[in-house]
C-alpha cells in the first residue's frame, strides 16, 4: 500500500511539473526556430525565423502571435546598400520572390517572408541589376546540443524564486527566446538568450551556451 502511495505521489509531482512548464511556455512571445548564415564575395546573409507577438511590444504581456522569416542582407561594400536587391527562394517546390527593403541605418537591407520556414531554406538567390549570386546558407542551430526548450527550463530554474514572489503580487512577465551571437566567445560563438520581460521593459535574462548549457552571463 505504501508503494502505491509513493507512486501516486510521484505521478502527481510529475504532472505538477509538466503543468508549470506548460504555463511558462504559454508566456513565450518571441522564439527563434531557425538561424541561418551565408556569404559570398559581394554580400552576406542572415536568415532568422520563428514566432513573435504582433504588434511587438515589450510590456510583460503576450499578445497575438504571428510567424516570421526575416532575411537580412549586407553588401560587402557599404556604398552598395543604396542599390536595389531582389531575391528568389525555393521552398517545398514553391518559388518565393520579392525585393529587399533598405533598413533604417542604411548599411543593410531586409525582408520578411511572413512564414516560419527558415529551417527549409538552403540557398538564397540575390539579384542586383544584371548581377546575381546564389548564396548557400547553413542553419547554425544544427550545432546546438541545447534546445530552446532546454534553455527555457534552465532560465526558469534560475529565476523561479524571484518570479514566484512577483506573481504573488499579480505581476507577470512575457518571455523571449532568441538565438544570438556576440563577441564573447568569438565570431562563431552562439548562445540562447532567454529574457523574462515585465512592464516598462524591466527584464531578467540569461545567456546560455548552446553546447554545454552553462549560463555565461546573467542580468537580474
Amino acid at each position: 500500500m505504501k508503494k502505491i502511495f509513493v507512486v501516486f505521489c510521484s505521478i502527481l509531482c510529475l504532472l505538477s511539473l509538466v503543468g508549470c512548464s506548460k504555463e511558462v511556455e504559454n508566456r513565450v512571445s518571441f522564439r527563434h526556430n531557425a538561424y541561418l548564415t551565408g556569404s559570398c564575395e559581394n554580400l552576406s546573409l542572415t536568415v532568422t525565423s520563428g514566432v513573435r507577438e504582433s504588434p511587438y511590444v515589450a510590456d510583460g504581456e503576450k499578445g497575438t502571435m504571428m510567424e516570421f522569416c526575416l532575411i537580412s542582407l549586407k553588401p560587402s561594400a557599404s556604398k552598395d546598400a543604396v542599390n536595389t536587391y531582389s531575391y528568389e527562394i525555393e521552398v517545398d517546390g514553391e518559388k518565393l520572390t520579392g525585393n529587399f527593403n533598405k533598413d533604417v541605418f542604411g548599411s543593410t537591407l531586409s525582408t520578411d517572408l511572413g512564414r516560419d520556414i527558415g529551417s527549409k531554406i538552403t540557398a538564397v538567390k540575390v539579384i542586383m541589376g544584371e548581377e546575381e549570386w546564389v548564396v548557400p546558407v547553413e542553419n547554425m542551430m544544427s550545432n546546438a546540443l541545447v534546445t530552446s526548450e532546454d534553455a527555457l527550463k534552465k532560465a526558469e530554474e534560475e529565476f523561479s524564486e524571484a518570479i514566484a514572489e512577483e506573481e504573488k503580487e499579480g505581476k507577470f512577465r512575457e518571455i523571449y527566446i532568441k538565438f544570438v551571437t556576440d563577441g564573447i566567445g568569438g565570431e562563431n560563438a552562439y548562445y540562447w538568450y532567454v529574457a523574462f520581460v515585465g512592464e516598462n521593459r524591466d527584464y531578467k535574462a540569461v545567456l546560455i551556451d548552446i553546447v554545454s548549457g552553462d549560463i555565461v552571463a546573467k542580468r537580474k
